[in-house]
């Protein structure tokens, strides 16, 4: 474990959380993070084979992860806020507002 840089992202003091993080996170960071992704570009090699060979399998079973550019959280929070405020207000058509509506165009 001496190998390990410890100013990577994934290493927390002497341990590296490549090794014991879940998978749900490991994902998200690469996904999310631009620092998460570079650093585990620089660090996969210095994993155990069994490590390796896992971590290989999740990216394989999930490939979106890698192959996707960097979302920025910022942007996607973003979007999802623009998207809330330019949707306008939504009336559904009731019987009611039918037979005004007819009579209107009439």
């Amino acid at each position: 474990m001496s190998d390990f840089p410890p100013d990577n992202f994934w290493m927390d003091g002497k341990d590296c959380l490549l090794e014991t993080l879940p998978d749900v996170y490991v994902l998200e960071f690469i996904l999310m993070n631009k620092d998460a992704r570079i650093g585990y570009d620089e660090i996969f090699h210095l994993l155990s084979e069994d490590r390796q060979a896992y971590l290989d399998d999740l990216i394989a079973r999930n490939p979106m992860v890698k192959a996707k550019q960097f979302i920025d959280p910022q942007e996607v929070s973003d979007y999802t806020q623009r998207k809330v405020n330019t949707s306008g207000i939504h009336v559904p058509m009731t019987p009611r507002l039918r037979k005004l509506k007819k009579q209107r165009e009439e």
